[in-house]
Parts: C-alpha cells; structure tokens; sequence
C-alpha cells in the first residue's frame, strides 16, 4: 500500500471540515455552560502515489493531526496525543472527529480566533513509521461559515474578553451596537461597554466609579445621596473650594435646613403681600415726611 515508502493523501474536505469547526466553537463560545463539545468533523482520502485508493473494503491506519500557527517550522498550537489515532480507511475515505477524548484524542482547547491555523497529518501503516504530509493544510472558513462567526452582523465574546453584538469591525471594548464611543478616556478596555441605543434598566443600578452625563439627565423620582460629598457643582464649570455652587439661577421650594435649622421658604403669595405692605410703609413713610415739612414751613413763616 506504498509506492517509494510514502503514502499521499491526494484530497482532503476541508469545506466540510472548517463549517462543523466555526459553528461548534460559535456556539460553545456563547453556551460554555451548556457543556457542547469541543470535537470538529474531520474527513480525508488516501491513496498512493499512483492515485490507487488504500483500504480496500476497509483497513486500519494510524494517525497523528497537530495545528499549528504557521505554515513551516515548529509552531505546535495542539496535537492529537503521544498515541496514534487508529482509523478505519475503506475505498480510501477516513473519517474522525478531531478533540473527540472518547477515541483517545486530547482535548481540543483552541478558541479558533485567529485567520492562521494549519492542520499537519502524519499517518503510518504499521504504526511504526510514519509519513508526514507536507504541505500543511491551512484552515479557512466558508462564506457561510465567516457569517456564523458574526452572527448577521453580531460579533460573540473572543478570546481577550471583548464582546461585539452589531457590526462586523472590532473595537478594543465590549459594545452593543456599530457607534464608536466619544468618551475614549473612560471606555477604551476590554472591561467597558458602549451601548449604542437605549437601554432600560428595571432593577437597582450601582455604581462604583466616576459617572459623566454628555447630556441632559431626567430623574422622574428621587435622588438621594447617601455618601459624604465634598463638593457639588450644578452648571458651575471648574468647581472653586465653594462646597455647594450653583452656576445659575437656583430655584427652591417647601423646608430646607441648614445647619439643623428648618427654614420654609416663603411662597408666590406671601412674597406677592410682603411687597405689598411694604410698598404701603414706603409710601406712609413719604407722607409723614411731606406733613413734617408743610408744619414746619407754616411755623416759620
């Protein structure tokens, strides 16, 4: 079944091999906690230099499969084991499922994350000598494959922790949505999220670190402060030593204390009779003065 010591592989599917490995490490990069496999469906022919397909109605070979990051040299990224795989070859047809631990494969622990992945096949008949195929086979993806792996446009969570649901270019940070973040000096890690559109919160929010409104903020119920703080600033710019500062007109109504004094601040009415009474004083005040003079004046002439 060799023709000069060699044994060729003369096709491999690598098509059917590349859409089973996108889609189950897709979904296993999602659904981790659902336990799915990380095994990829592997498929090849073998035949002699001559192009006689080996195996017959059906012979055991031995095989070893490694990925690496390169095409030459020795970049091994995974292997099958120390031990041949042993597969049956009928009508020079082979098929094995790479990772599988059940047929004595090693784990398959790549996250496929990378455009660079060669797929090295050494195989033996005696499982003594063994015959590495050369080249390495590189690992490409189908079009329907790169879109499983973005979902219609939506990227999953990669191997450097950064999640994408929206576009087909990455960011250095997570994001819902194609918008590029305008605050580059608080979200530009893989820990920070940009969300594009609204969000909606129906539960109790917290947060730990500095909070920037680019806009406007409406609070339709209360706002309280639990913590001490040692400044406040309300459209004052660049905060001065003021502990308090309103940069504006400042509008208060109902009780406020200060100091642990309760002061109520007066209402539209009151202020309206206030000025009043005290219009009315100003002008009896002027017409004591004007009387005053009248006398005097009478007296002297």
């Amino acid at each position: 079944m060799k023709q000069g010591g060699k044994i060729l592989i003369l096709k491999r599917f690598f098509t059917l091999f590349l859409i089973t490995a996108v889609f189950s490490f897709t979904f296993f990069a999602w659904h981790s906690s659902a336990a799915v496999p990380q095994i990829l469906s592997f498929q090849g022919r073998l035949a002699d230099a001559s192009g006689n397909l080996l195996g017959g109605n059906g012979t055991n070979f031995y095989f070893k499969f490694e990925i690496h990051s390169t095409a030459t040299g020795d970049n091994e990224l995974w292997s099958s084991g120390g031990t041949a795989i042993t597969i049956k070859v009928t009508q020079g047809v082979f098929n094995t499922l790479l990772g599988d631990t059940s047929a004595s494969y090693s784990a398959l622990n790549l996250d496929f994350d990378s455009q660079t992945y060669y797929l090295e096949v050494q195989v033996s008949d005696d499982n003594v000598d063994f015959e590495t195929l050369s080249p390495r086979q590189r690992i490409v993806a189908s079009g329907f494959a790169v879109n499983a792996e973005t979902v219609h446009g939506g990227r999953f969570l990669n191997a450097t922790g950064v999640g994408q649901f929206g576009g087909l270019t990455t960011a250095s940070y997570s994001r819902f949505g194609t918008a590029t973040t305008t605050h580059s000096d608080a979200i530009y890690s893989a820990n920070d999220l940009l969300i594009s559109g609204g969000l909606e919160v129906d539960g109790s929010v917290s947060f730990d670190g500095f909070v920037s409104f680019g806009s406007s903020a409406s609070i339709s119920g209360s706002l309280e402060l639990t913590s001490t703080l040692s400044k406040l600033g309300i459209n004052a710019g660049a905060l001065t030593n003021t502990a308090f500062e309103v940069g504006g007109t400042a509008s208060i109504s109902g009780a406020t204390t200060f100091n642990g004094v309760t002061y109520t601040w007066p209402s539209a009415e009151y202020r309206r009779r206030f000025r009043r009474q005290r219009f009315r004083r100003l002008r009896h005040r002027r017409n004591r003065r004007h009387i005053f003079r009248h006398r005097f004046l009478t007296i002297r002439c």
